[in-house]
C-alpha cells in the first residue's frame, strides 16, 4: 500500500512540476486565435486593423516596432524591461515605438514601465500615430514621446523616474514632441485626457 501510495504521489508531483514549466511557457500574445512567443512576432503577423492581446508581463529585451494599422490590448498586462534598450544609433528609444505608416491604438489598462535611466515607455517617429485610451506609463525624460508624427492621449497616468536634468523644470517634458518638429508642425500631441 505504501508503494502504491508513493508511486501516486510521485505521479502527482510529476504532474504539478510538468504544468508549472507549461504555465512558464506562456505565450506573450495572440492575433485572434494564433498566439505568439514575442510580441514583436504578433504585431509582425497581425495585419491592418486587427488587435493584438498582450497575455502575460512582457520583460522586452529590445524595443518593440509597429508599422501597420493595429490595437495593442494590454489586458491588464505589463511590459517592461530589465536590459537596456536605448540606442541612439538605431532610434530604440522606447518600449514601443509606432513609425511611417504606424497606427496604433493602445487601451487594456496595462502598464508600459521603462527601466530606469534607460528609454521612454513610447514614442512616435517617421510620421507614425499612437492613439493612448488608457493605462500606465513610466519613462525616463519622457514618458511619450513624439519626434515625427502624431500621439493622442484619451486617458492614462504618466510619470518619469529619471527627470529632465534642468533642475528648475525636472517634469516640463512627460509628454513631449522634437523641437523642431513641433515648431514645422511635424509633430504633434493633443491630449484629451489622462
Amino acid at each position: 500500500m505504501k508503494k502504491v501510495l508513493a508511486t501516486i504521489l510521485a505521479l502527482v508531483m510529476a504532474l504539478g512540476l510538468t504544468t508549472a514549466a507549461w504555465a512558464d511557457e506562456a505565450k506573450a500574445a495572440k492575433v485572434g486565435d494564433v498566439e505568439y512567443d514575442t510580441l514583436q512576432a504578433a504585431v509582425d503577423a497581425a495585419t491592418a486593423g486587427q488587435t493584438i492581446v498582450l497575455l502575460k508581463d512582457v520583460n522586452a529585451s529590445s524595443g518593440v516596432t509597429v508599422g501597420k494599422k493595429v490595437v495593442l490590448d494590454m489586458n491588464g498586462k505589463k511590459l517592461y524591461n530589465t536590459t537596456d534598450i536605448w540606442n541612439e544609433g538605431t532610434g530604440a528609444w522606447s518600449l514601443i515605438s509606432v513609425r511611417e505608416h504606424g497606427d496604433l491604438t493602445i487601451t487594456g489598462n496595462g502598464t508600459f514601465a521603462a527601466k530606469e535611466n534607460d528609454c521612454y515607455a513610447v514614442d512616435v517617429q517617421a510620421g507614425g500615430k499612437v492613439t493612448i485610451q488608457n493605462g500606465t506609463f513610466i519613462g525616463n525624460i519622457h514618458a511619450v514621446y513624439v519626434y515625427i508624427g502624431t500621439a493622442i492621449i484619451n486617458g492614462g497616468t504618466y510619470t518619469v523616474q529619471q527627470q529632465y536634468p534642468n533642475a528648475d523644470r525636472p517634469y516640463d517634458f512627460v509628454l513631449n514632441c522634437y523641437d523642431a518638429s513641433r515648431a514645422d508642425g511635424t509633430a504633434k500631441i493633443t491630449v484629451n485626457g489622462g
